[in-house]
């Protein structure tokens, strides 16, 4: 097969569109098999549980790549309404914490325990010292295991809005834990997440109350349709926010992450 138009990428792949119906995620050259054979067989587990995901049609070559051929979604992110205004806002909190709630009350059967998963991040994450490492992932080891569908990297650019509903997409890190744990990633990517590189402070500062705002709102509804215990959820924010060190993101959100972590830290001295 050919590469069509080029649709998005990641730290793994790239995604093109290659049919009307159709989309490849063509993996970078040093992305190992069993990494891309371990994504086809997540996806195909959580397309069973019948969650609204795009279909897998199997593997194929690129160009001399290794890919995955999905169902095209003719949708956009629900990014797009976030960024629209207060009430469009509202409603787009209101549709990712249904559909969160849907996901986590599906039990994740063999999928890879997500504990297992933070642990490895945390041990990639470059920015925090060997000894802060160790001391996070003694933390990680005290907390529930849970056996619940976790997405692993739920928020606003994983959520097509399309003609035929919502689908979440990119299920490569999804595992089963803890729903709080993946609830804690997606309210930190919510806060931390995405900032533009060159604002001025003051454009910054609105920027961080609005996301605390949005934040603060979507902890809210995710709690009144699930309660759960606040320090239930906070123990999670401190192993979470480490394992996130690990990925490739703009300085500032390292800075500010990191920041987060020490304080975190700090207080369990």
């Amino acid at each position: 097969m050919v590469k069509g138009n080029k649709i998005g990428e990641g730290s793994t792949a790239e995604v093109f569109s290659i049919a009307h119906d159709k989309v490849a995620k063509v993996f970078y050259e040093h992305i190992q098999e069993s990494q891309i054979k371990g994504e086809m067989n997540i996806s195909a587990k959580i397309a069973s549980l019948g969650l609204n995901v795009p279909a897998i049609y199997g593997e194929g070559d690129i160009e001399g790549k290794k890919a995955i051929i999905y169902e095209k979604i003719d949708g956009f992110p629900i990014t797009k309404l976030l960024e629209k205004g207060l009430l469009s806002a509202i409603r787009s909190v209101n549709t990712m914490v249904s559909l969160q709630i849907y996901i986590h009350s599906k039990e994740a059967g063999d999928l890879p325990p997500l504990k297992f998963s933070l642990e490895n991040r945390i041990k990639r994450a470059e920015s925090l010292s060997g000894r802060e490492k160790e001391r996070i992932i003694d933390y990680l080891q005290t907390l529930p295991d849970g056996k619940q569908v976790c997405h692993g990297d739920y928020h606003p650019d994983n959520i097509l809005i399309s003609m035929h509903g919502k689908f979440v997409i990119d299920w490569a890190d999804s595992t089963a834990g803890s729903p709080l744990a993946d609830l804690a990633r997606s309210l930190l990517i919510l806060q931390y997440g995405g900032f533009p590189e060159k604002v001025t402070k003051r454009m910054y500062f609105a920027e961080r109350i609005k996301r605390r705002m949005i934040a603060r709102y979507y902890i809210y509804l995710y709690k009144k349709h699930l309660p759960f215990k606040r320090e239930s959820f906070q123990q999670w924010l401190l192993p979470v926010a480490a394992g996130r060190l690990s990925e490739k993101l703009p300085p500032k959100e390292i800075e500010e992450l990191l920041s987060f972590v020490r304080r975190q830290l700090n207080s369990c001295d």
